[in-house]
């Protein structure tokens, strides 16, 4: 019998991903009957390791939140986009050696794109630090687009990176900018008071672009809110398609 072709998403938690409902849909549309995509939630690095030694059959991941930084000096290798942007969303194994990629930054631009004129946003500020933060300023470097990252600390941070806090954030004039973009969890977890980004959303209009890049709920407390304020609001579903898409590239390469 031919051992199974496995692939996976590792984080922690999964509860909320679309990624196994959406690589299923494909196989199945491929007739890739050999073809497995599971969930697999890890607490730590080493779990990660771990799975990849008791399956070898595994040949490629998906990495979310919280390991898309922390995996990075486990792998033997990293892509120079992926190394630039410091943060890895999809593992390639091969012969053995765990190669780490970016798809994220590829997903994104795709769906900002799709949905904006790019030659509108004057400035943009992204809310969260973490590695999905890193691939939206690496998208929005590129396309020449200001941006600020919003954290809510300043602590440990290059400072050729524009990091400003909430407090920061909210004593600005939002006018200043046009895209906003929530990279932080937030949201996730239902429609709480927690479940939002702590913003000034009596600053938002219609001049306003909203992308959360969390698809799951949709929409989030966020999106319902900025367009109960007139803003355009863009969840994260077309990005999540996107760059699965992009990891089965490179995958199946």
């Amino acid at each position: 019998m031919i051992p199974q072709s496995l692939f996976g998403l590792v984080g922690y938690p999964l509860s909320h991903s679309f990624s196994q409902r959406y690589f299923t849909q494909k196989f199945l549309s491929l007739g890739l009957k050999n073809c497995c995509y599971k969930l697999f939630e890890t607490k730590n690095e080493c779990e990660i390791l771990n799975l990849l030694q008791e399956k070898p059959n595994i040949l490629g991941l998906n990495v979310t939140s919280p390991y898309k930084q922390s995996i990075i000096p486990y792998l033997d290798d990293i892509d120079p986009v992926a190394q630039e942007i410091n943060a890895v969303n999809t593992i390639k194994v091969k012969e053995g050696k765990l190669i780490g990629y970016n798809t994220d930054y590829l997903g994104f631009k795709y769906s900002l794109e799709q949905n904006t004129d790019i030659s509108k946003i004057n400035q943009a500020v992204i809310l969260g630090s973490g590695g999905a933060s890193q691939s939206v300023a690496y998208v929005l470097k590129i396309l020449n687009i200001p941006y600020l990252i919003v954290s809510r600390t300043k602590k440990d941070f290059n400072k050729n990176i524009h990091i400003i806090t909430y407090e920061d954030l909210n004593s600005m004039d939002y006018r200043d900018f046009s895209l906003i973009v929530n990279a932080t969890p937030c949201g996730m977890y239902g429609k709480n008071e927690n479940s939002i980004p702590n913003i000034d959303m009596e600053k938002i209009n219609d001049k306003h672009i909203v992308f959360d890049l969390i698809y799951n709920p949709s929409p989030t407390l966020l999106l319902s809110l900025a367009s109960k304020k007139g803003a355009k609001t863009i969840d994260g579903l077309q990005m999540l398609y996107s760059q699965a898409e992009y990891s089965w590239q490179i995958w199946n390469s």
